[in-house]
């Protein structure tokens, strides 16, 4: 149910990924492996890949994204040399191979593959490369009525996401959230207003295909810097944002989740740092819900959350 995921799987099926000039551009965290697999099962294709009728690029492609690996090995795609609290390199990917177009062409990107992703059943799939991918996304009526409330009692919502900044405007509007209450992923653009490989920066971290993007830490400095104004670059990345409420369902949500300062709505799909903190509860101010669309069973075994520095916990819905 991810539509950066949904946009890029679109974009393959459509022939929509330029050939950049080199794919070791693309990513500072790409393997020289994954570059040259890369280069040598697309590098005879033109300018926007047909990866609709040439399975071995999109195959390549999606390997890496997907599964971190080199196609039909076990070989990794990324190098591992990245902070993990600041990027993470298939997320921002999913961005950077988005090059070439300007934000409102994405958006009619966005557009398309969320029209098309609502109205196809649940679990449908769709055959990209070789392989099987997903082909439904969903809106959950329960987020969206809460954002409702929550705006009719006078609180400012805002959506945080990593996927494309302009996906997200998107499909924000569906849920009452306007544009301009919106941080995604948010590439640099060249003169001619088309995005790069390169993402703004935020906090201590200049723009760059090695930025920090909008995920863990990486939230907490675009909420400091959009939504509230901070100008100190240090402040941005390790105050905690005076957010009120915050919901997610990731571990990547971790940092934004604890800096609110009233509430924390985890949504509960077994992700272990997420639920270790929510199900600790130290300070009163976390509360769990199932997941909307097919709940995941009660984990009997519990996480191991020592490693978060926490006893361990039973999951459960």
């Amino acid at each position: 149910n991810d539509v950066g995921d949904a946009t890029l799987f679109w974009m393959l099926a459509n022939d929509k990924v330029r050939k950049p000039t080199d794919w070791s551009r693309t990513s500072a965290f790409l393997t020289p492996a994954a570059v040259e697999h890369l280069r040598l099962q697309c590098g005879k294709l033109h300018d926007s890949l047909p990866t609709s009728h040439h399975p071995e690029c999109a195959d390549a492609i999606l390997a890496i994204y997907t599964e971190g690996r080199v196609a039909g090995s076990g070989v990794p795609a990324w190098s591992g040399t990245q902070n993990l609290d600041t990027i993470e390199p298939a997320y921002a990917w999913g961005v950077q191979l988005m090059a070439g177009y300007t934000p409102g062409e994405i958006a009619k990107f966005g557009e398309e593959v969320i029209r098309l992703n609502l109205a196809r059943p649940l679990h449908a799939t769709q055959k990209i490369g070789s392989k099987s991918y997903g082909a439904s996304i969903r809106i959950y009526e329960p987020m969206k009525n809460l954002i409702s409330e929550l705006q009719g009692a006078g609180f400012e919502v805002w959506i945080s996401s990593a996927s494309a900044q302009p996906v997200v405007e998107v499909f924000a509007r569906r849920v009452g959230i306007a544009a301009d209450h919106v941080i995604g992923g948010r590439a640099s653009l060249d003169s001619a207003k088309r995005q790069t490989a390169a993402f703004e920066g935020c906090g201590i971290h200049p723009s760059g295909n090695q930025s920090l993007i909008n995920y863990r830490q990486g939230k907490r400095c675009w909420i400091n810097k959009v939504i509230f104004g901070e100008k100190n670059p240090e402040k941005m990345m390790n105050q905690p944002s005076p957010t009120v409420f915050a919901a997610g369902d990731s571990d990547t949500d971790i940092f934004f989740l604890r800096d609110a300062q009233a509430l924390r709505l985890a949504i509960n799909r077994s992700k272990p740092e997420l639920m270790c903190h929510a199900y600790e509860n130290r300070d009163g101010k976390w509360i769990v819900n199932p997941m909307f669309t097919e709940p995941k069973s009660r984990k009997t075994e519990g996480h191991d959350c020592s490693r978060f520095g926490i006893a361990p916990q039973k999951d459960g819905n």
